[in-house]
C-alpha cells in the first residue's frame, strides 16, 4: 500500500519539473517562453494534470506560511486562504478556457481560428503565472509596494502571447482584453465568495 501511494504521488507530479521550467521561461522572456511551451509540445491534457495542479496545490499550500511569521493569523483563516486558491485557481482553467474559447472568434472577428489545445495552453500558464504570483506573496514576511505591481506584469506576459496565437497585428488589444477578462473574472469571483465566507 505505502509502494502505491509513492508511485501514485510520483505519477501525479511526473511533469511538474518541465512545467515549472516552462512558466519560468514564460514569467522571464514572455515572447520566447510562449514559443518553447508549444515547440516542447506535451499535451495540454497532461501538463493540467502532472504540472498545473500539483502546482496549485504546493501554492495553496503556502498560503500557511502567514502562521509562521504573522501574529495576527489564524489557522481557520489560513485553510479557507488555502481551499479559496485551490478552488480559485481550478474553477479558472475551466471556466476561462469556456469562456476563451467563445470570446475570442467573436472578438478577433474574421477567419480567425485558434485550437482549443492553444487556448488551453494560454489559459494553463496565464493562470499559472497568477497563482506564482500569489505564491511569492505568501512566502514574503512583509508587503512590499513591488508584489502590487506585478499583477500588471502579467498583462504584458498576455499580450507577448499574442504572438503564440497568431493574432492580427490591429486585433491584439482586443485579445488582450478578452484574455485578461476570461482569466481574471472567475478568479476574482471565487475570491470575493471565500472573503465574504472569512468575515
Amino acid at each position: 500500500m505505502k509502494s502505491f501511494d509513492i508511485a501514485c504521488i510520483k505519477a501525479s507530479f511526473a511533469l511538474f519539473p518541465t512545467f515549472f521550467k516552462e512558466l519560468l521561461q514564460v514569467v522571464i522572456a514572455p515572447r520566447q517562453g510562449w514559443h518553447d511551451t508549444e515547440k516542447a509540445a506535451v499535451p495540454v491534457r497532461m501538463l493540467l494534470t502532472q504540472g498545473y495542479i500539483p502546482f496549485v496545490a504546493v501554492v495553496a499550500l503556502s498560503a500557511f506560511l502567514p502562521l509562521v511569521y504573522r501574529s495576527s493569523s489564524t489557522a481557520t483563516g489560513c485553510l479557507l486562504d488555502a481551499i479559496s486558491i485551490f478552488i480559485r485557481y481550478f474553477i479558472g482553467y475551466v471556466a476561462a478556457t469556456f469562456i476563451l474559447g467563445f470570446a475570442l472568434k467573436r472578438v478577433i472577428g474574421g477567419d480567425y481560428t485558434a485550437s482549443a489545445e492553444k487556448i488551453d495552453r494560454l489559459v494553463l500558464y496565464t493562470l499559472a503565472t497568477l497563482a506564482l504570483l500569489s505564491f511569492v506573496s505568501n512566502i514574503c514576511p512583509v508587503e512590499l509596494a513591488l508584489l502590487q505591481m506585478l499583477p500588471l506584469y502579467v498583462v504584458y506576459v498576455i499580450w507577448e502571447a499574442s504572438w503564440h496565437m497568431i493574432v492580427p497585428a490591429d486585433r491584439r488589444l482586443q485579445f488582450l482584453c478578452a484574455t485578461v477578462i476570461s482569466c481574471v473574472t472567475p478568479l476574482f469571483l471565487v475570491h470575493v465568495f471565500f472573503a465574504l465566507l472569512n468575515q
